[in-house]
This record gives structure tokens, C-alpha cells and sequence, in this order.
């Protein structure tokens, strides 16, 4: 019974995170209109460079048709898993937010678990029908192949991508708990993380050096392997190794999570919230 009433609110604040989305919808729509400009840079660049090679050349490891699908599928991909909830956090364990949760039965990292992924719950399905036009759009203008299997590759990915992106800035945001201004160390990651994780260009501009040790991180996970999902380029077991790892990352940085918060907490009430 009692793990009923657990679901039962756990179910209320993913409710709560829809609404939430609703009523903050044009914040994400705008998102994706200001990332217009940075992609048609990006796309002349690409098209510039493979204008210059001979035809049917690779660039990267990529033909022309898949940079351009990576380009604008990796800005949309970047948006939905963003995490935004970074300084909501901070404030919480700064004005004396969290002093709710501690009388309560439901415990602040579920609860922002279920609020983040029904945040996102219209927005992927937003997102999805943008990356269906995008598909659609590129097949007639320079004959990309739309691959259903590969898109239903492409949602599991993305979904795992979700939620481990989430539990690496969670643990980011725990550092909430020992420092006063935390906003020029939220700002640094993202920047860091979405070239990081591929949200400007494949991962594959990299010299094999910085490659290889990037292939150990888990950013790569977040943007570039769901992407290159979609393309095609993982197949067979290189596909399942890559969901294996994301389901890694996601255990890892949960645990890290865990732990970071339960120290932290520890120290909110010690000094009385």
C-alpha cells in the first residue's frame, strides 16, 4: 500500500513536469529557432568542405549526406536532452527549498527525476516530429535514406542519452552545497559538454589520440552515438555495446549522484537548512 501511494506521487510529478512544459513551451521552441544560425554556419562550412574533394569523398569518416544529416539532427538531439534545471537546484539548497522534502516521503532526486522526464515528454515528441520533417526534407533534397529501424534505434538511444545527461548535471549541481555563486560553474560544463558530447560536430574531427580518450568519457554518449545511431554506423554489436555503455554511465553517474547528494544533505541540515 504504501509503495502505491510512492507511485501514485511519483506519477504526480511527472504530471507536473508536463504541465510544466506546456506552459514553458515557447522557451524550447525558441531554443530551437536561435539555433538556426549556428547551423546554416555550420552546414555551408560542411558543404563548402565537401565542395572542395572530389565526388562521393568522405570527410571524417562521413559522406556528405550523413554530415548533413548529423549537423542538423545533433542541434535538435543537444536541445532535447538539456538538462535546465541546474539553477532551480541551487536555489532550492541556497533559499531553504529542500526543507520540504526532508518531512516528506518522496525524496528530492526522485523527484526531480520525474518532473525532468515529464518535462520532456512533449518536447520529444515535438522534437520527433522535427527530425521526421528534417529526414523528409533532406531525402528530397540530397537523397538521405530514411532508415525506420535506425530511427527506432535512434529513440531508444536518445531516451538513455536522457537520462544519463541528467544524472551528469545533477552531480554537477551538488556542488551547489559547498559554494556561494555557482553560476560560472554551471555555464563552463555546458559549453565544455556540448562539444564534448558532439552537439557542434561528430566527435571524428578529433585526432585518433583525442579520439580514443574521449571514447572512454561518457559525454560521447549524450549527442554523437544516438546520432551516428540514426545514420547507421553502428550495427550488430557495436549497437548493443554502445546501449551497454550508456546504461553504464547512467548507473555510474546515478550512484554519484546518490552519494554527492547524501554528503550534501548531510551538511544542509547540519547548519539548519
Amino acid at each position: 500500500m504504501r509503495r502505491l501511494r510512492s507511485f501514485r506521487k511519483y506519477i504526480h510529478t511527472f504530471q507536473l513536469g508536463i504541465q510544466t512544459a506546456v506552459e514553458y513551451r515557447a522557451n524550447f521552441v525558441l531554443g530551437i529557432v536561435g539555433s538556426i544560425f549556428s547551423i546554416t554556419i555550420l552546414t555551408y562550412l560542411w558543404t563548402a568542405i565537401f565542395d572542395s574533394q572530389s565526388p562521393g569523398s568522405t570527410v571524417f569518416g562521413y559522406t556528405f549526406q550523413e554530415m548533413i544529416t548529423y549537423t542538423l539532427i545533433a542541434a535538435v538531439t543537444a536541445k532535447i536532452i538539456q538538462a535546465g534545471f541546474e539553477y532551480d537546484v541551487a536555489e532550492d539548497i541556497k533559499e531553504g527549498g529542500l526543507n520540504k522534502f526532508i518531512i516528506r516521503p518522496i525524496g528530492y532526486l526522485p523527484y526531480k527525476i520525474y518532473s525532468f522526464l515529464g518535462s520532456k515528454l512533449i518536447y520529444i515528441v515535438v522534437s520527433f516530429c522535427l527530425i521526421f520533417l528534417i529526414l523528409f526534407v533532406l531525402n528530397r533534397l540530397i537523397q538521405v535514406e530514411i532508415n525506420l529501424v535506425n530511427i527506432g534505434y535512434f529513440l531508444i538511444t536518445l531516451l538513455l542519452a536522457l537520462v544519463l545527461n541528467f544524472f551528469i548535471f545533477f552531480s554537477i549541481t551538488t556542488i551547489a552545497f559547498w559554494l556561494e555563486n555557482v553560476s560560472y560553474i554551471f555555464e563552463a560544463p555546458k559549453i565544455l559538454l556540448v562539444i564534448l558530447s558532439g552537439g557542434i560536430f561528430p566527435l571524428d574531427v578529433f585526432d585518433d589520440t583525442i579520439l580514443s580518450f574521449l571514447n572512454y568519457l561518457p559525454f560521447k554518449y549524450t549527442v554523437n552515438y544516438p546520432v551516428d545511431v540514426l545514420i547507421g554506423k553502428y550495427q550488430g554489436m557495436e549497437l548493443v555495446t554502445g546501449m551497454g555503455l550508456q546504461v553504464f554511465w547512467i548507473i555510474a553517474f546515478a550512484v554519484l549522484s546518490k552519494l554527492l547528494w547524501g554528503i550534501g544533505i548531510k551538511k544542509y541540515i547540519a547548519i539548519g537548512g
